[in-house]
């Protein structure tokens, strides 16, 4: 009998997860390593721009995940103080002209999709499975160990475990991300009730927009995630120093950042509780993404 393919993969995130799918309807039999737990995301908004919703449509993520993926009807691109630069209608050219949506959603929400359709296609998703070893020149297979004591033998092992990959580390211990300048980002939700409860605010938000507000070194983007039911923003900024790890900022500092602003877009700003400053990150560029035997390769 033909034997499938086994390939392993590193961390159950969003790539880890959507590799998964890819390789199962391919013809391969898929096993995910997950280091949590249990299976989850963190973080909030993402976009899903046509070139990715046509894989979600494919996939049948799309009909899983269902209302909570928002299409949004104009994009709206504005200066600091509120006057209008740029705008385009979404629905229905976007569809129309790309034969695919332009989804917003929450990364719970896409990441809650991909793992049931990951399961539903035959990929086996194995939870605190924490990978520790990694050899990939002893025998024909790449063995993993697990933190639990459990091997593994792979044909592949496809490392999409993050930031802080132990992949990464194993096959290429000189490269760390780092952040190439001082631009980070604020990420923060606010449920639309609490917007249309201020009369100021309401025409801001009486259709399901992306707005984007620029300034010379921050700007904001703002849109609807959740079934329209939150609004998603992240808010660059820049910082003095490179900020390589996640930290947490007074709340005051956030808001003067964003004083400026127009009025309106300000007042949401302030409706924001507590922030973390993500850094921005990047890996490479690198002369290779795998190991040399070609057995090990990193995603993501």
């Amino acid at each position: 009998m033909e034997q499938k393919l086994h390939i392993g993969i590193c961390g159950a995130g969003i790539g880890g997860l959507a590799a998964a799918i890819a390789m199962e309807k391919a013809g391969a039999k898929v096993t995910v390593l997950e280091a949590a737990p249990e299976l989850g995301e963190i973080g909030a908004g993402i976009q899903m721009t046509p070139n990715v919703a046509r894989l979600l449509v494919n996939w049948g993520v799309g009909e899983v995940i269902g209302d909570n993926l928002v299409e949004f009807e104009e994009l709206n691109m504005r200066r600091r103080d509120g006057t209008p630069v740029g705008y385009t209608r979404m629905i229905p050219d976007v569809r129309r002209n790309l034969g695919y949506p332009w989804w917003l959603v929450h990364r719970m929400h896409l990441h809650e999709g991909l793992a049931k359709v990951a399961r539903k296609a035959g990929a086996d998703l194995v939870i605190n499975a924490r990978v520790v070893d990694i050899d990939w020149t002893s025998s024909k297979k790449v063995e993993v160990t697990t933190e639990t004591g459990q091997k593994y033998g792979f044909d592949l092992l496809v490392g999409a475990d993050g930031v802080k990959s132990v992949v990464r580390r194993k096959i290429l211990p000189h490269v760390k991300p780092a952040p190439p300048t001082g631009n980070c980002a604020y990420r923060a939700i606010v449920p639309y009730s609490k917007i249309r409860a201020d009369p100021e605010l309401r025409e801001l938000v009486e259709k399901l927009t992306m707005e984007v507000w620029m300034a010379d070194k921050s700007y904001i983007i703002s849109y609807p995630i959740s079934a329209g039911k939150d609004l998603n923003m992240v808010l660059s900024h820049h910082c003095s120093r490179l900020v390589e790890d996640i930290e947490e900022v007074d709340i005051n500092e956030f808001r003067e950042t964003y004083k400026d602003y127009d009025p309106r877009i300000k007042k949401i700003v302030d409706m924001v509780p507590s922030v973390k400053r993500w850094p921005l990150l990047v890996t490479g560029p690198l002369d290779t993404w795998s190991s040399p035997e070609k057995n090990v390769v990193l995603i993501g």
